[in-house]
């Protein structure tokens, strides 16, 4: 089951960012459970928990994008250093 992600340096940039907050809409923790006569069988599918993201050319738009897709997800842990936004996208906005 995949939990963790690693998207470090893989040159993606807001268009990128953009189709992998469509895919971290769909990221949620699902429970099924099988009944049988006897037994009731608990399936729990874990969730993408850890996401890395860092050194790319993610800039505001695409950051946005993922604030977004992320305000209900149930990624904990998310890497984003280096990438773009971090001074010229704040810089070119004020």
């Amino acid at each position: 089951m995949l939990t963790k992600l690693n998207l470090h340096t893989n040159h993606m940039h807001n268009r990128g960012a953009q189709y992998l907050s469509n895919v971290l809409q769909k990221n949620i923790v699902r429970i099924i459970i099988f009944k049988s006569v006897n037994i009731d069988v608990v399936l729990l599918i874990q969730a993408l928990t850890e996401l890395d993201i860092s050194r790319n050319q993610i800039g505001y738009q695409g950051m946005f994008h993922l604030s977004n897709a992320l305000k209900e997800n149930k990624v904990k842990i998310i890497f984003l250093f280096s990438n773009v936004i971090l001074m010229i996208d704040i810089l070119c906005r004020h």
